[in-house]
């Protein structure tokens, strides 16, 4: 993975985390400096970026697509949505208005600890305003709090349903949608 910075292409890991995936490449590099200060150009020879995939990501923006016509357009969700990872989502009509709300939980407890972890998302409720607008329900207003390392979420029962947020390495939790907390 690189990120582009001053006009050049440089790697985002660490020599250390290179050299403990390709372990020849400790040769090429007899100093952190060096390393620190190369282009991914620099790092890898002519024959090694020819055989490699290149993927390209132009966002990470937490989003929605909406389909006009056969033609699909992103629009990213609110800023609250935004500061970390999203691994459960639940779509459903939480207030009875006929339009399909959100409910979206992550975070990621599993990065390399020099990253540090990703755990700002505490859960968030959106409800639909129409034309791919949200009105943005914090856990105090809507009951629904799930701070820990979610890995999914599903609506479970009718006509009241209870949302389970399966969690890594940690029990279930079950909320009933937009019920403040006592």
């Amino acid at each position: 993975m690189t990120r582009h910075l001053d006009g050049g292409e440089y790697p985002v890991y660490w020599r250390d985390d290179l050299v403990e995936a390709i372990p020849p490449f400790e040769n090429r590099f007899s100093s952190y400096e060096d390393y620190a200060t190369s282009t991914i150009d620099e790092i890898l020879t002519d024959r090694e970026q020819d055989a490699s995939t290149r993927l390209t990501a132009n966002t990470f923006e937490t989003s929605v697509f909406h389909s006009d016509g056969g033609t699909f357009h992103r629009r990213a969700l609110p800023r609250e949505t935004q500061l970390a990872p999203i691994h459960g989502l639940v779509v459903h009509d939480l207030n009875g208005d006929g339009r399909p709300d959100l409910l979206l939980a992550g975070n990621d407890f599993t990065v390399r600890p020099q990253w540090g972890r990703a755990d700002a998302e505490k859960g968030t409720v959106l409800l639909n305003e129409g034309d791919l607008r949200f009105d943005v329900r914090r856990s105090r207003e809507s009951g629904f709090f799930a701070p820990k390392d979610v890995r999914s979420m599903t609506l479970v029962g009718s006509p009241s349903p209870l949302v389970v947020v399966g969690n890594n390495d940690a029990p279930l939790s079950a909320f009933s949608p937009l019920s403040p907390p006592q």
